[in-house]
């Protein structure tokens, strides 16, 4: 009995969530975490160091320190898009357990390449498309091609509530429909779906 009220406490902690994001050149942001009474404040952002663009976090008040660089950036996002757009009902049970406080976005995208910002702007488009129009309601979004500076600036702040539990079913959700995908994409489904299989 104590087990499970120990589950039941764990998955309907409210979760409350502030995030700040500024992006011009280098990304910069603070994310205020509320569970219960207790609060937690944390600042990040982008720089480079040894060569290379990290992501360094930490305490707002506090040291920082860099994350483990989570591979090529434009791959990563392709992958999310593509992990976002075929999980139907993770995405589903996701935006309907989160509630949406506030949320302005504006992006100005620039770049010296016209074909690539036309292209960055309908894929965002039509992402914001696929949220519940309920939530996009809630969400002002502003987002103006640039084709005369080569820089693109985004800022940005949104408040999110939800329960512990939300999250917890929404990664196992996601989790599961991420490895159905690679096993669709594995050569050796591929080639046991074109031939089919036998199991005389």
């Amino acid at each position: 009995m104590l087990i499970l009220t120990m589950i039941c406490l764990i998955l309907l902690t409210p979760v409350r969530l502030h995030l700040h994001l500024f992006y011009q050149e280098e990304m910069q942001g603070r994310l205020k975490v509320q569970m219960w009474n207790a609060c937690r404040e944390f600042a990040f952002r982008t720089a480079m160091k040894d060569g290379r663009r990290q992501l360094l976090w930490g305490r707002s008040d506090g040291k920082e320190g860099p994350l483990p660089s989570p591979g090529e950036p434009f791959q990563q996002i392709k992958t999310a898009l593509s992990l976002w757009k075929n999980t139907h009902h993770a995405r589903k049970f996701l935006l309907r357990h989160i509630e949406v406080t506030d949320a302005r976005f504006a992006l100005r995208l620039g770049g010296e390449n016209a074909a690539r910002i036309a292209l960055w702007t309908g894929l965002m488009q039509g992402v914001m498309q696929t949220l519940p129009p309920a939530l996009r309601r809630k969400v002002t979004w502003r987002l103006t091609p640039d084709f005369f500076h080569a820089r693109s600036i985004f800022q940005g702040q949104c408040i999110l509530f939800f329960h512990l539990g939300t999250i917890l079913v929404s990664s196992a959700m996601f989790f599961w429909a991420y490895g159905s995908l690679k096993r669709q994409k594995s050569p050796h489904h591929k080639e046991a779906s074109r031939h089919g299989t036998s199991h005389w």
